[in-house]
């Protein structure tokens, strides 16, 4: 019976282990996947789209959204702009609260340049433990989030 007891043991401390190093090495490998890539933006290894480390801090309406990110130059470049709905489900991380660790989000949703007529856009809750878009009129107010195609070079 001890040596039963003790079999146990031991296999609930290999499963435990494993699973610590599951956890470890999922969080590593989202930590690689953005890297810094100027002062103020990180890199997508995943996507190769480059983000701003922040988004604008204070709440917009979708066109002041559009035009800060078409406005924005930072790390040399001047092509930013607001990203699609799926740009912004793809950088959600549902173990990191607000979207990838090395990206802060001051409110938990962000514009996003997907349209919904002609009145309206979608928008991206990094709030929710899952992915998720709502639509919103065009004259509330959210955060702006900018990103730019790794492709295109600084100016």
């Amino acid at each position: 019976m001890m040596k039963r007891n003790h079999v146990t043991a031991v296999m609930i401390i290999l499963a435990v282990c494993m699973t610590i190093q599951f956890v470890v090495a999922e969080d590593g490998a989202a930590e690689m996947r953005f890297q810094v890539s100027g002062e103020g933006s990180v890199s997508d290894a995943e996507t190769g789209l480059h983000w701003t480390t922040k988004d604008n801090q204070e709440d917009i309406d979708w066109h002041k959204a559009t035009t800060y990110c078409h406005e924005l130059v930072l790390d040399r470049s001047s092509n930013w702009r607001l990203p699609t709905i799926e740009e912004l489900e793809a950088i959600f991380d549902e173990r990191g609260y607000r979207g990838p660790l090395s990206v802060k989000i001051s409110r938990s949703s962000s514009w996003s340049s997907t349209r919904d007529g002609s009145s309206s856009a979608l928008y991206f809750d990094f709030n929710y433990g899952s992915q998720g878009t709502s639509v919103l009129e065009l004259s509330g107010d959210l955060r702006a989030l900018c990103v730019r195609d790794s492709d295109e070079k600084a100016e």
